[in-house]
């Protein structure tokens, strides 16, 4: 295979791939634990994991079809329409987080989740009328990736502060545990999308990432999939993770 092909790294789409697998991984066991023990919490998370696993894969597709495809780029852009489609998509995901949030701490009910759903429901309206295949779709509306990455950040950071406090306070170990999981999962996802918008800001502004695909774009992917693991941890505790902390 040519390494660089329509301005595609070969090892873009490997890596993401990878982290679809793997990602999928977790929604199936989630969504199996959700099963067996019917808790809405559970049921929260697994659907935030299946919509941020559907955006990555959504991702995927559109580098897979612009590697491969014979078309220029600069004349049809798939991974312009999937990326932006993919923010969609985690939007979505990010209304679950604030029900998962809310549910576990909060327990405000309506009022919290429903204000998180109108601030994405924002992101998705302003993205679904631009969605198009045209190169360089993406640069040309920076203000819109960018609310969405602060309001996504906000979420997290919410997810963070409640989690972590509740580790401090907890007295039982297994808990402390679990929640401090958790908080950690929410440092994970700040730092996948500080590490987007590095890559953006490097793509644009340093020679040498010209072309595209900085270090800092697979260190996202690689949050991303270790982030999802710590929360998983955290949130389901596994009996055979349960039985390690205990030794």
């Amino acid at each position: 295979m040519v390494v660089w092909q329509n301005k595609i790294p070969i090892s873009s789409i490997i890596f993401e791939l990878v982290v679809v697998i793997a990602l999928s991984f977790m929604v199936v066991t989630v969504f199996a634990r959700f099963f067996a023990k019917r808790k809405k919490p559970v049921l929260y998370l697994a659907l935030a994991y299946l919509f941020y696993n559907l955006a990555t894969l959504t991702s995927c597709i559109g580098r897979w079809l612009g590697y491969f495809s014979s078309v220029p780029y600069t004349q049809f852009s798939y991974t312009d329409f999937t990326t932006l489609f993919a923010y969609v998509l985690m939007a979505i995901a990010n209304v679950f987080i604030a029900s998962f949030i809310d549910s576990i701490f909060i327990q405000k009910g309506v009022d919290f989740v429903a204000l998180f759903a109108i601030l994405s429901g924002i992101t998705i309206g302003l993205v679904v009328p631009i969605l198009n295949f045209e190169w360089g779709n993406m640069r040309s509306h920076v203000l819109i990736v960018t609310y969405h990455l602060i309001l996504s950040v906000l979420i997290f950071l919410i997810l963070a502060i409640v989690s972590l406090r509740e580790a401090k306070m907890n007295k039982k170990k297994i808990a402390k545990i679990g929640f401090a999981l958790i908080g950690t999962y929410a440092i994970f996802m700040i730092l996948l999308f500080v590490s987007f918008t590095l890559d953006s800001i490097l793509v644009a502004y340093v020679d040498a990432f010209s072309r595209g695909y900085s270090p800092a774009y697979y260190i996202g992917w690689a949050l991303l999939v270790i982030g999802s693991i710590i929360g998983y941890l955290g949130l389901i505790m596994p009996k055979w993770f349960v039985k390690m902390l205990k030794l």
